[in-house]
């Protein structure tokens, strides 16, 4: 099984073999990096672990993504058959961003497997109002 390295610039992890050479394009992008910074801004990419509810202690769904204002806009429009279409569950109660697909959907399955008293605290202790946060989506 592969171990998880860590890449030179950012914390994202990577998987790599023990003694394996990391490949020529990675090092070139590294070296990119630290000659552009702003490069990095812009390729840097952002995961969401989100809570939908279909109203106040209603029904949950818990998710990842990589553009949180596209899945809202799919969960909202009903576009994607599934749990959330069937039950109504569209609100946007709570987010997480992070920095790692791998930090992300271990999150998101730590999540899903907590109780759901659980979630309702987390919920609860940063959005008391139940408030969709989808209009606040700034990015």
């Amino acid at each position: 099984m592969p171990e998880i390295g860590v890449s030179f610039r950012s914390a994202a992890p990577r998987f790599t073999r023990p003694g394996h050479k990391t490949p020529a394009l990675i090092r070139r992008y590294d070296n990119c990096l630290a000659d552009c910074p702003h490069t990095w801004q812009h390729m840097r990419a952002s995961y969401f672990v989100y809570i939908l509810a279909s109203g106040r202690n209603g029904t949950l769904y818990v998710g990842v993504t990589n553009d949180l204002v596209r899945r809202m806009s799919e969960h909202k429009g009903k576009l994607v058959p599934g749990f959330t279409r069937r039950y109504g569950v569209d609100k946007l109660v709570y987010f997480e961003e992070y920095a790692s697909i791998l930090e992300a959907r271990a999150r998101e399955r730590a999540v899903k497997r907590w109780s759901r008293a659980w979630k309702l605290a987390l919920i609860e202790k940063t959005n008391p109002q139940w408030r969709d946060l989808t209009d606040e989506l700034a990015f």
